[in-house]
């Protein structure tokens, strides 16, 4: 099967690297349905060699719904397959010399290296590419949407897919999407959305962790946490190769 180019966050890569993510999720895009809300999933596969086939179903349907083109039931495929690799799309720093041509290249956030040694060694390598090449260049942050795939530094295989609604997410779950107790702590970054934890009723748990996570990054795109749309729980391993 195909490898496939997956994105993820800065935070989401750092949390992989460190052993702590084995779990992400995105939303599954449904039909506008005339009004009628999809309510129930269901893996209705055959085949364990293709991309899993699930099932979504309505409540109940009114006539008038149906006479406005409304579907009781439909059916999707997943995104990805069991077994297959997902390589890994992040924003990332790219050589350009006077010519233009991407001479290397060093994946991720920039921000994420500050502080760190990789910083270091970006820096060190742009120097040494000035004394090879000749001229000047420069570092420009590049996109994780048109990151090649030879500068990917990460590949995951999938290893379960499944369905469900954004708020049946565990306390285990958000585990595996990498949470850890810093989200959860007070003060930092993660005071401006800190209503979400009084508002859900779980104050201080990795889950809700989860939810100020998730509306950091998906309420501008119109998926509130509060709106709980199905979402694809992918989990996966890093392909050590």
């Amino acid at each position: 099967m195909k490898d496939k180019p997956i994105i993820m966050s800065a935070e989401s890569v750092r949390a992989i690297l460190a052993g702590n993510k084995t779990q992400t999720r995105r939303v599954v895009a449904l039909p506008d349905n005339y009004g009628l809300e999809f309510t129930h999933v269901k893996n209705v596969s055959e085949n364990p060699n293709i991309a899993p086939l699930f099932k979504f179903s309505a409540d109940s349907i009114s006539r008038q719904q149906l006479i406005d083109g409304a579907l009781p039931e439909f059916f999707i495929r997943s995104p990805y397959q069991i077994g297959q690799r997902l390589w890994v799309r992040e924003k990332c720093l790219v050589w350009h010399n006077l010519f233009g041509e991407h001479l290397a290249e060093c994946s991720g956030e920039p921000a994420a290296y500050t502080d760190s040694i990789e910083w270091d060694r970006l820096v060190s390598d742009g120097k040494a590419f000035r004394e090879a090449y000749g001229g000047n260049g420069a570092w420009r942050v590049t996109s994780p949407i048109h990151m090649p795939r030879w500068a990917s530094r990460l590949t995951l295989e999938v290893t379960d897919i499944r369905c469900e609604r954004l708020q049946e997410i565990t306390e285990e779950d958000a585990v595996a999407e990498g949470i850890t107790e810093r989200y959860i702590a007070k003060g930092g970054a993660f005071t401006r959305v800190s209503k979400i934890l009084h508002e859900h009723g779980e104050v201080g748990t990795l889950r809700n962790g989860y939810a100020v996570e998730w509306t950091n990054l998906n309420t501008k795109r119109g998926y509130p946490w509060e709106s709980s749309p199905f979402v694809w729980v992918i989990e996966f391993k890093v392909v050590t190769e």
